[in-house]
């Protein structure tokens, strides 16, 4: 598994990423096709405008799977921690360890910077939280939304 820094010729990559993980949640509010697309694109547009924001030196990586991409993470190296901004893989790919060993190395990177890892999590996904869990996360704080978890280096 390897990855390498986003260019802007993987827009694409990274709004197809974001609107897979929202597309059945806008698909139940009744809205026609080409109006749920032009729902998610805004919501796209807005949501890297806000992490340009509040991560302006965070860093965009490409997973490649034999050189295909198959997955998104943005990550702010900071002086005090390693903040997963975004993780997302294609759904052909999800539950198979791929985003187990990825996180395993951001904690690598983050034990070599002796800084925590840190992240925020949706209190609806299960499926995350789980495998945060299972990577030795704990929950810091939480809101009606999110729940923010960290790992420390031992």
């Amino acid at each position: 598994m390897k990855w390498r820094l986003a260019v802007p010729e993987d827009e694409p990559l990274l709004y197809e990423l974001y609107a897979e993980t929202r597309r059945k949640e806008v698909g139940g509010w009744g809205f026609e096709a080409n109006a749920a697309e032009a729902f998610l694109r805004m919501q796209y547009r807005a949501r890297a405008m806000s992490y340009a924001a509040a991560f302006p030196n965070a860093e965009i990586r490409i997973l490649c799977q034999d050189e295909t991409p198959i997955g998104v993470l943005r990550a702010d190296y900071g002086s005090e921690a390693v903040a997963i901004v975004d993780i997302a893989l294609l759904p052909e790919y999800r539950a198979k360890g791929i985003g187990s060993e990825w996180i395993r190395q951001l904690q690598e990177e983050a034990s070599e910077r002796k800084l925590p890892l840190k992240l925020q999590v949706e209190h609806g996904n299960a499926q995350a939280r789980k495998l945060y869990n299972r990577l030795g996360f704990a929950e810091t704080s939480a809101d009606e939304i999110r729940a923010s978890m960290s790992w420390s280096p031992a």
